[in-house]
């Protein structure tokens, strides 16, 4: 079966040309975060393109509306889009795989990730912070995580708890008292 993949290029377009779509499965980003990833930008080059698909002489965002809003900021007028041909289910269809089937890394294994990468000895706390562009508190609060009982990274994991009140819970060092709250 011939995949969508088959049907795509590349291309730098005018933001100004990009619609978004009348059903967007992100819309509440903070300014913060999308200032955050504008800078990553400016620094690094946008590294995964936004996919767009024709819509008249326009285009038509189907991923990438994080991307699209932080580029937008920096600001150029153009950006890098990966231009697929294809129709209204189908375009759904990668929405829903762009917003469901993929997501941000969680704390845990952020925390794994940091942990790993920390026993090689490549590289030290501070180092990582300056890459992952967090503070070394940030780092180290997702590396604490390893440390809890397992239930509580059970309840992180399953997001039945925040990482503040896991935080919190691991402060207690009766476990009869722990589970109790």
């Amino acid at each position: 079966k011939e995949t969508l993949e088959m049907n795509t290029q590349e291309k730098e377009i005018p933001i100004d040309q990009i619609d978004i779509p009348p059903i967007l499965m992100r819309e509440g980003e903070s300014l913060e975060s999308l200032q955050e990833l504008a800078e990553s930008i400016k620094e690094k080059g946008l590294i995964n393109a936004i996919t767009v698909r024709p819509k008249g002489d326009r285009h038509e965002l189907i991923a990438g509306w994080r991307r699209l809003k932080a580029h937008g900021l920096i600001p150029r007028s153009t950006i890098r889009c990966k231009v697929q041909e294809c129709t209204d289910d189908e375009a759904l269809d990668l929405m829903v795989h762009e917003n469901f089937f993929r997501k941000d890394i969680e704390p845990y294994e952020a925390g794994v990730f940091y942990k790993k990468l920390l026993d090689t000895g490549r590289v030290t706390v501070e180092e990582m912070a300056v890459r992952a562009q967090h503070s070394v508190d940030w780092i180290l609060d997702r590396m604490e995580i390893l440390t809890y009982p397992d239930y509580l990274i059970a309840y992180i994991k399953q997001k039945r708890i925040s990482l503040g009140v896991a935080r919190y819970l691991a402060a207690i060092k009766d476990d009869v008292y722990c589970k109790m709250y």
